[in-house]
Formats: structure tokens, sequence, C-alpha cells
């Protein structure tokens, strides 16, 4: 967009003489207004620069997020095993149990 106007300003200085002498106070106008609009695209091309970096950023901070939740959850469920797993007994003591059972059945 830049260099058409830049091209169109040229064309205006350069080609239509009549305008040089009567129109200097436009041509100036026009070209702070080419000026500003090359600041505005550079502005929206950094602007578009920054949003393209903080994409990554948020997803990863997305990621933390979620990770920490599930540490969380993991945690309590830790617990829960833990809390719920008092007073079980192992296989072979189930076992022994059954054995010493069984003996004591015979026995009688």
């Amino acid at each position: 967009m830049v260099p058409f106007l830049l091209c169109l300003l040229s064309f205006f200085v350069l080609r239509v003489p009549s305008l040089e002498k009567g129109c200097f106070p436009y041509i100036s106008v026009m070209w702070s207004l080419l000026q500003l609009l090359g600041v505005l695209a550079q502005v929206k091309m950094d602007r578009d620069a920054v949003e393209a970096l903080l994409k990554p950023t948020d997803t990863i901070d997305r990621h933390v997020r979620e990770i920490q939740q599930l540490e969380e959850e993991v945690q309590d469920l830790e617990y829960k095993l833990d809390s719920l797993g008092q007073g079980v007994k192992s296989l072979d003591e189930i076992q022994l149990e059954l054995n010493s059972v069984q003996r004591a059945r015979y026995l009688i």
C-alpha cells in the first residue's frame, strides 16, 4: 500500500507541472500522510510479530496450569489410595490365614 501511494505522489510531483507551483502545501500534507501510513504499517507488523510470539507462551502457560491441576488430582488419589489401603492384608498373609483356618477345620 505504501509503495503504491509513494508512486502516486511521485506521479503528481514529477508528471503534472501545474501542481508543482500552487499545490506544495497539498503535497506536503500528502507526504505527511504517507509517512504516517508507513508508521502505522510498521506498528501493525510489529504487533503481529508480538502476537505470533505470544501464542506459544499462552500454550505453555495453559499446559503448566493443566499439569499443576493434574498433580493435585494425583496427590488426592494417592492419599485416598493410602488411606483406603490401611489394614489390607497381602496375598501371602491371606494364604497363611487360609491355611491355618483349613488346618484348624481338619483338626475339629
